[in-house]
């Protein structure tokens, strides 16, 4: 008789209890160690099969168990979803044998390699099993098998097409996630090869690394892939990936284990260019590489990308992945044709005038700099080398009181104030946000400030800072996405622009992917009639406060 008791509610865990003591085993729960218990229920005697319990209880909770003057030494649970006490008759006690979740985890991937290759009768074979070895009944049984076997994380197959069609729609595409803003979190294996290929999930290699050249009796077939064909695969983080060569069985080449990552993650296998003997070539790309590779294409044709029909046909002819597959990433990754000709085509903006600025010089001097008007409503200005190379190494390695922090710090705010003419001071402002861009990374397109308002209220940010300390060998402008300014900067330029009057979101803008190099940028926010005692923290988000407007 299988029974419930409830200790804790809404406890996660459970303590399965299996008896072959032919009498009757009191439970009892030890909250404060083995000198005070509590009665927690009762199995029944044990006949020709064992008698079972289940309790539900928290990880660290200690039972014991008695029949009649026979008793247990306390067990302990480990904290896993699932343990289980295996009880039997002694001579002067009662044996308690715990199996805990870790060991019954291990158990079942036993059970897994043993029973994996039947064509019928797996359940029976896994049942069997885990009865042979533990003596573990069905109705536990089932439950192990679906916490802890490879299959309950089998990778599924989400959606196929062919290399061939270049409609910007492939059937199962857009049901699966592709009409968002990002790709779905999948797997895509583009089979460039004249023979198709099987792809495996090798669930050894999740706990381990694997060999490339794993024998594919240590994996499971998830799905063929078609010559000149690709599958989308959805799985989970880290699972690992093997491409088996369909008419041999074996590996296509030694880089055919691959690891899915996360995110969009695109394999391609394709012939080797090395000789006849050479195998095949994998080559994979994760969500940023993609998005940079498709960018070198997009490139080729940017002379059309003021039209975006001739644009996309172009695209597609150039990329080397199928041409559906290129238009929804490129539309996705970039977000828009605009938006790639706004970071990658386009040239920077033109000074339309120069103003002068004078700037704190680091040694208690101010020193004349010219600054580039970039756009006059709402306020862009560009400053070249607003820090040297130096300062902005100190910046990197230093941000504490007294270094050149401090000293860049009273220039940021020297800058602002002679750009915008606004009243702002470094007491109560926010501190500066420090932001580092590899390969791929961007920040799209967003308002610093509450964009349409005009004007902001007493404390809201009414303009912004960037200084780039490290800057991208390719991409990393900054742009604002209203218009077509756009500013790429060297290494210690300062960007200023301000939004106090912003009714038509003219500041909203972006940084552009970084397509080579890394960049960090130093970004200080300003707050007009914020101080040392009315700071930044006492205004609602967007200065949303009931103070008088500015």
């Amino acid at each position: 008789m299988l029974r419930f008791v409830l200790l804790a509610v809404c406890a996660a865990q459970e303590l399965h209890i299996l008896s072959k003591v032919p009498e009757t085993v009191q439970v009892h729960w030890l909250p404060g160690g083995d000198a005070k218990s509590h009665p927690s229920g009762e199995l029944e005697p044990a006949g020709e099969e064992a008698s079972s319990f289940i309790i539900n209880t928290y990880a660290g909770h200690s039972f014991r168990f008695q029949a009649g003057t026979l008793s247990s030494k306390p067990v302990t649970h480990s904290g896993g979803a699932y343990d289980l006490v295996k009880l039997s008759p002694g001579a002067a006690a009662l044996t308690a044998e715990l199996v805990t979740a870790d060991q019954l985890h291990s158990l079942v991937g036993e059970m897994y390699s043993h029973c994996r290759e039947r064509d019928s009768g797996y359940i029976k074979c896994c049942h069997d099993f885990l009865n042979k070895s533990r003596g573990i009944p069905p109705f536990f049984a089932d439950k192990y098998m679906n916490a802890f076997s490879p299959h309950r994380l089998m990778p599924r197959v989400a959606g196929r097409g062919d290399f061939k069609d270049s409609k910007s729609h492939i059937h199962n595409l857009d049901d699966d996630g592709y009409g968002g803003s990002l790709p779905p979190d999948e797997m895509v294996v583009l089979n460039n090869m004249p023979i198709p290929v099987e792809l495996h999930w090798a669930y050894a290699a999740d706990a381990s690394d694997l060999a490339s050249d794993t024998a594919v009796h240590d994996t499971t077939l998830i799905t063929d892939v078609g010559s000149k064909s690709f599958v989308r695969i959805t799985g989970h983080p880290g699972q690992s990936f093997l491409a088996v060569a369909q008419h041999t069985r074996q590996p296509v080449s030694k880089t055919a284990l691959f690891r899915y990552p996360s995110e969009l993650f695109v394999v391609m296998i394709s012939e080797s260019s090395s000789g006849k003997d050479a195998k095949p070539d994998v080559a994979i790309w994760d969500q940023d590489e993609l998005k940079i590779i498709l960018s070198e294409f997009a490139k080729k044709c940017g002379d059309r990308s003021h039209e975006e029909q001739s644009f996309m046909e172009c695209l597609k002819q150039t990329s080397s992945f199928p041409p559906a597959l290129t238009a929804l990433w490129f539309q996705l990754l970039w977000t828009s044709l605009q938006h790639w000709r706004h970071c990658v085509y386009l040239p920077d903006t033109a000074p339309l005038r120069h103003i002068t600025l004078e700037l704190h010089d680091g040694s208690g001097r101010n020193r004349s700099v010219k600054a580039q008007v970039l756009r006059e409503k709402p306020f862009v200005v560009g400053i070249a080398g607003f820090a040297t190379a130096e300062e902005c190494k100190e910046l990197i390695t230093s941000q504490a009181p007294g270094s050149i922090f401090a000293k860049l710090y009273t220039r940021f705010f020297q800058a602002a104030r002679g750009a915008s003419g606004y009243d702002l001071w470094p007491e109560g402002q926010e501190p500066v946000n420090w932001l580092h861009y590899k390969p791929g990374y961007e920040y799209r397109p967003h308002c610093d400030g509450g964009c349409g308002y005009d004007p902001v209220t007493l404390g809201a940010r009414v303009a912004s800072s960037l200084l780039y300390c490290n800057v991208a060998e390719q991409g990393g402008s900054t742009i604002f996405t209203k218009d077509t300014t756009k500013f790429t900067p060297a290494k210690g330029d300062f960007l200023f622009f301000a939004y106090k009057h912003d009714p038509d979101f003219m500041s909203m803008h972006a940084a552009c992917p970084v397509l080579k190099g890394v960049k960090s940028t130093a970004t200080q926010w300003y707050r007009e009639g914020v101080s040392a005692d009315y700071t930044w923290e006492h205004v609602q988000d967007l200065g949303q406060s009931h103070s008088p407007e500015l």
